[in-house]
């Protein structure tokens, strides 16, 4: 079962400074999520009854599905950014 990510690590370390972690729950965004869904949802359905008639109406179905796969695609996401002076590490898990 694909689950969305659960927590990010923010790492950042500069020349002159000493390093700076983060560690973010997206757990807890997980309801406003939730709340952008709700919201949309209705404007979702007029456009799907909308359209069904189309030949491409019904292709509007997969779009929550396939938000979702995209959502959970990025778990185990690394993005190293590294400059002379400065590192930035973010990894999604």
């Amino acid at each position: 079962m694909m689950l969305p990510p659960i927590l990010m690590k923010l790492r950042i370390a500069e020349a002159s400074k000493r390093k700076f972690a983060l560690w973010i729950p997206l757990v807890l965004f997980w309801p406003f999520l939730l709340l952008l869904l709700v919201i949309v949802l209705p404007f979702y359905i007029i456009a799907f009854i909308g359209l069904i008639w189309t030949r491409n109406g019904r292709a509007i179905l997969h779009i929550p599905f396939a938000f979702y796969e995209l959502l959970c695609a990025v778990r185990g996401l690394h993005v190293d950014v590294n400059d002379k002076d400065d590192k930035v590490k973010i990894i999604i898990v």
